[in-house]
């Protein structure tokens, strides 16, 4: 069914609002429902189907239709090649229930532009769905830091002079620090447009991972190595932070017990209402490769090394 056009297949036009919607399906989809013995392929505006595939088309023509994001999707060609894709639910009887409100007795005229506004006997725009918009939004850590500005672009239902257009809309999002990964806000009347109805856009910011950091709360983690003679023997360390500063620290000669090595740097880490959270380092050793003509004092060196560890450590 998915090849058919929807608004062909309900015979309306692609500007049709809700209620022209859902009246050309009260009208078709009786006259092709299972238990029909009215179907005539000659009464419908597509004619080469049949009773059950047209009872298809029409129960996922009227549930794209009627969701003003899926239409809105259908209208640029992006419902079924983009996600989050769309697939039909299946469940026929349940729209039918749902949009078939007056018991069919005849079979009455489509509707026309003169009756679009009478009053029915369910205000048939109330079961239209104008759903919040979801966006996920991909960040960089600099930008939760220093604050950015992302575009998004998506088409949008807008009723003009009661019909219904598609637009692409495009959409500054202001991404501020103290906003975190997995955080949400919404961004109020930014979505589909209906009868005095604006739906609400809302943004989901997904974190990119960083060469260098990661986050845990408010505080940054990095790691650094240091060569073995710094471990030994002590020495400095610079690490850079992330508004790229240096930051030079002291290493003290490491023993075995205190392996591995982690130093914090307080308010370097993300920013927060109250301040700056933590950068938190953990340094590691990185082991040299002993060349051929230094094994013999290189072992040598180590084994008294490790002699005097252990006398130490048994207080002689």
């Amino acid at each position: 069914m998915s090849t058919q056009n929807y608004y062909a297949a309900l015979g309306v036009c692609a500007d049709a609002p809700m209620t022209e919607v859902c009246r050309a399906y009260q009208y078709y989809a009786p006259l092709c429902h299972p238990d029909s013995k009215l179907y005539s392929s000659i009464m419908f505006p597509i004619k080469d189907l049949t009773q059950q595939d047209y009872w298809l088309l029409v129960n996922e023509a009227c549930e794209v239709l009627t969701n003003a994001e899926w239409r809105a999707r259908y209208n640029v060609g992006s419902l079924k090649t983009h996600p989050p894709e769309y697939v039909f639910s299946g469940d026929c009887l349940g729209i039918y229930n749902k949009f078939y409100i007056v018991p069919f007795t005849s079979a009455p005229p489509p509707p026309t532009e003169e009756c679009i506004d009478q009053p029915a006997v369910l205000q048939l725009e109330s079961l239209a769905t104008i759903p919040t918009l979801v966006f996920v939004v991909e960040v960089d850590i600099e930008d939760l830091f220093a604050g950015v500005t992302k575009l998004i672009t998506y088409p949008r239902m807008v009723m003009n002079n009661g019909r219904y257009t598609t637009i692409m809309h495009t959409l500054d999002v202001p991404i501020t620090p103290y906003m975190r990964h997995q955080g949400s806000f919404a961004m109020k009347g930014f979505g589909h447009e209906g009868d005095q109805i604006r739906s609400d856009v809302v943004v989901v910011l997904n974190l990119n991972p960083h060469p260098f950091f990661t986050i845990s709360g408010d505080d940054l983690i990095c790691n650094a190595t240091i060569p073995l003679s710094t471990a030994l023997l002590g020495g400095k360390l610079k690490v850079q932070t992330i508004d790229s500063k240096t930051i030079s620290t002291h290493i003290n000669p490491m023993h075995l017990t205190v392996y591995p090595l982690v130093k914090q740097f307080n308010g370097e880490g993300l920013k927060t209402p109250e301040g700056r959270g933590n950068m938190i380092v953990n340094i590691t050793i990185k082991m040299p490769r002993v060349p051929p003509y230094l094994r013999k004092d290189a072992e040598r060196l180590l084994r008294e090394m490790e002699k005097f560890t252990d006398k130490k450590e048994r207080g002689n």
